[in-house]
């Protein structure tokens, strides 16, 4: 076992698992009211929107918990941090103006 199993299992409680139970319920449930500031008149069709976006935060708990691991037991140098990052940022920040261009009341 890797010396940050602590380190490993906190981000998994308080990162991964949120991201994939919100996903879940913002894109197969529909429960749109847990995305922040959500207005259904705000989109031609709220539903795929919600679910493009939900599918978002499911991908996200994935590369969260592979990069974790991968860093945790040093299978990557610590020098992918900045990737990593960037990925992270990027991803979220993509689907939203993805989903207001396609989606969003013209």
């Amino acid at each position: 076992m890797p010396e940050s199993t602590f380190e490993l299992f906190f981000v998994f409680l308080f990162a991964v698992l949120p991201c994939a139970v919100a996903g879940y319920y913002i894109s197969i449930k529909q429960h749109r009211g847990l995305i922040s500031g959500w207005d259904d008149a705000k989109y031609t069709d709220p539903q795929q929107a919600a679910t493009v976006i939900g599918n978002t935060l499911m991908l996200l708990s994935v590369i969260i918990f592979t990069f974790t691991m991968l860093f945790g037991f040093e299978l990557v140098p610590k020098s992918f941090v900045n990737y990593f990052v960037t990925i992270v940022i990027i991803l979220p920040v993509g689907s939203l103006i993805y989903v207001h261009k396609k989606y969003g009341v013209k």
